[in-house]
This record gives C-alpha cells, sequence and structure tokens, in this order.
C-alpha cells in the first residue's frame, strides 16, 4: 500500500479529529477506530515516529473476553483511560506526522 496509504488514513484521522464535535479522547478514539496503517507504509524517517506514537496509544493492550477474543481494542481500552492532556498531545502529534508525509508524496 505504502505512502499514499498512510497518507489516506492520516488524512481521515486528522479530519476527524478536527471536526467531531466533544472532548478529545472520544474524537481521538473514533478517529483511530479503523485505521490500517503498517509501518511499512511510512518512509523510513517517519517509521519511527509512527511507531512510538502507535505505543503511546495501544500501551494498555486489548481488553479480552474470558473465551480470548477482544473485547475492546487496545488504542480504544488505552485511550479511555488516559488523561485529556495526553490525548491531546497525541492528537497533536498525529498531524505533525501528517503533515511531514504530505510534504514526501
Amino acid at each position: 500500500m505504502g505512502k499514499l496509504n498512510a497518507l489516506g488514513e492520516l488524512n481521515r484521522i486528522v479530519y476527524t479529529l478536527a471536526t467531531d464535535v466533544g472532548e478529545i479522547k472520544p474524537r481521538l478514539s473514533k478517529a483511530l477506530k479503523r485505521s490500517f496503517i503498517m509501518d511499512s507504509d511510512f518512509p523510513d524517517d517517519l517509521k519511527s515516529e509512527w511507531r512510538r506514537l502507535r505505543t503511546e496509544f495501544e500501551k494498555r493492550g486489548p481488553m479480552l473476553n474470558r473465551d480470548g477474543s477482544v473485547y475492546m481494542s487496545a488504542d480504544q481500552n488505552t485511550i479511555r483511560r488516559m488523561r485529556k492532556a495526553t490525548a491531546s498531545k497525541i492528537a497533536e502529534r498525529l498531524v505533525d506526522l501528517y503533515f511531514a508525509l504530505s510534504r514526501k508524496v
């Protein structure tokens, strides 16, 4: 998929962050809910920032049902427990990553 996939996904994420109403945590959660971005979609100089961001918003891991199936994804579980200030910083870094990638495409 490559850079165009990452750019399209980040565009959708940034649009959701900018246009949805309400608090940052639900907006961030919604923005990331259906994102399919792989490390390999980024050029080498931006991969590390994507990995750091992903680590931040997947820190707590998924919540599992008793049968081992995923009840809540890692990003949703992490975001619901993070502070608003942390969610805002992640959102800002996602926007910065979008603009950095858009200059390379």
